[in-house]
């Protein structure tokens, strides 16, 4: 999207009435089970119950979520497998075809991404003075929008000792400006396999381990409240060892101009409600209507509507170690206005989804 339209919450579920439609299925149907166990007569003690567990799902929990959405995640976290493998096919010591690209696979999914490196002039990647790269990056997302659906770019940023090595992954056609440089091997390193082809990491609900260190996997869900243009640069150059990972994945144009319009229109009617039941209407819902009703404009008028991601990962030679990096992470990012997501019970998948590529996505 254009800079017009900035970046907000995140509105991949869009909501009613201010409320996820998962909480509201559940208070409505939550408030018919128990009103009708009050209601009849000789109705079983379990309905009551029943009921005011869904309303009790309906609550808020940690991170912006809801107590229904934490049970699914501990019931996710306890089904599935905790041992992980990623593997990279086609890294050197392999003969691939040049321009082919490498295969990324897990064993849930397998994509074939294309390796360029950015070749630095300073703290070129990721801060203010980087408009060159910012446009280039721009003019290649829109270029994927006009290919086949499938398209998925992702830039990933790692400091190794003072210098920051930046890889742009790409899913799909399209070639990067000048300032990228091919180099397929960054993406093994990025994956970790540089050693082997394939790597294990066993699951934790906080953390990932892996034979050398441990990982914990966080996501930035809002930019509200981003007060400059410099705070994932910020977070690269903390003391700890992090890596940024930024995903857009271009959607198809018919259902990006559906959800546009959907979006605009329930923002609407959730302004209406409000107002019709005398509610104030706040400075940021104004800003945030206002917000989609430009990107509903461009999308209209031809231009790209992507699925952002936008993933840090903090590495740790212990776990202690990790606590105390983590809590500098969210201190420098909570200071910049950015809201992260912890990911507990999370950990497996986010995992998958910060790759080179975007395994799952």
């Amino acid at each position: 999207m254009s800079e017009g339209s900035r970046l907000g919450p995140a509105n991949a579920v869009v909501p009613w009435m201010g409320l996820a439609p998962h909480r509201v299925v559940l208070a409505l149907v939550g408030v018919g089970v128990m009103g009708d166990a009050l209601l009849r007569p000789g109705t079983p003690w379990w309905q009551l119950f029943a009921g005011g567990v869904l309303l009790v799902g309906t609550l808020p929990a940690v991170d912006g979520r809801s107590v229904a959405e934490w049970a699914s995640t501990v019931a996710s976290y306890a089904a599935r497998s905790h041992w992980i493998t990623v593997a990279v096919e086609g890294a050197p010591g392999v003969a691939v075809r040049r321009g082919a690209g490498v295969s990324v696979s897990s064993a849930r999914a397998e994509v074939v991404v294309r390796g360029f490196e950015l070749e630095h002039r300073g703290r070129l990647d990721l801060s203010s003075g980087g408009t060159l790269l910012a446009r280039a990056l721009a003019d290649l997302v829109e270029a994927a929008a006009l290919a086949p659906s499938g398209q998925h770019v992702s830039w990933h940023v790692r400091r190794d000792a003072d210098e920051l090595v930046t890889l742009l992954a790409l899913r799909g056609d399209g070639s990067p400006s000048a300032m990228f440089r091919p180099c397929d091997a960054l993406v093994a390193w990025f994956v970790g396999t540089t050693v082997a082809r394939r790597t294990w990491l066993l699951e934790r609900w906080r953390y990932l381990r892996d034979p050398h260190e441990v990982v914990r996997v966080l996501r930035i869900r809002d930019f509200t409240a981003a007060r400059d243009a410099v705070v994932l640069d910020r977070l690269a150059w903390t003391s700890s060892r992090v890596g940024i990972s930024v995903h857009v994945a271009v959607v198809e144009a018919a259902r990006a101009r559906r959800l546009a319009e959907r979006a605009v229109h329930r923002s609407r009617s959730d302004a209406a409600l409000s107002r019709g039941a005398g509610f104030r209407e706040s400075a940021r819902a104004t800003s945030d209507a206002e917000r989609l009703t430009r990107r509903e404009v461009q999308v209209a008028a031809g231009r790209a509507l992507v699925q952002l991601g936008v993933y840090v990962t903090v590495h740790a030679a212990g776990v202690d170690e990790l606590r105390a990096s983590v809590a500098e992470v969210l201190a420098v990012a909570h200071a910049a206005g950015l809201r992260c997501e912890r990911g507990a019970g999370r950990q497996g998948p986010w995992h998958r989804y910060q790759l080179p590529g975007g395994l799952g996505w």
